[in-house]
């Protein structure tokens, strides 16, 4: 199964990561799987932590690379996509994760709620 981690299940995933219930936690480590991460994550950590709303994670390139996480940059055909995407979410880091998992067949990580009615675009694995 290829996955596509959302924003805060990466930043879990590298530093809270008993915030991540059992089964999601053996998923991300499963040999079975790919765990993907965004190119638009790292932006919207690096962002936040300018403003204060996130730790910098400094280590965060190197972590994500140690864990064997392909980064999946974002194209043309992921910014294309953003425009099939209804408006329930008008979080634009959030709408261009969703393209992403869309354009590439991915399932989604999240544990956002909200992102649940997007359950008819994108195959979702919801973490609650």
């Amino acid at each position: 199964m290829n996955l596509l981690l959302d924003t805060h299940i990466l930043m879990w995933s590298l530093t809270h990561v008993s915030r991540l219930p059992a089964a999601c936690r053996e998923a991300l480590v499963s040999p079975e799987n790919e765990v993907w991460v965004s190119s638009i994550s790292v932006w919207e950590i690096r962002i936040k932590a300018k403003l204060g709303k996130a730790d910098a994670h400094e280590g965060l390139r190197s972590a994500i690379i140690s864990q064997d996480m392909k980064v999946l940059p974002f194209t043309l055909d992921h910014a294309d996509a953003v425009s099939h995407i209804p408006l329930y979410h008008r979080d634009p880091f959030d709408r261009a994760l969703l393209a992403q998992a869309m354009t590439e067949k991915l399932r989604f990580v999240t544990a956002d709620r909200e992102i649940q009615r997007y359950a008819g675009l994108v195959d979702l694995m919801m973490v609650i």
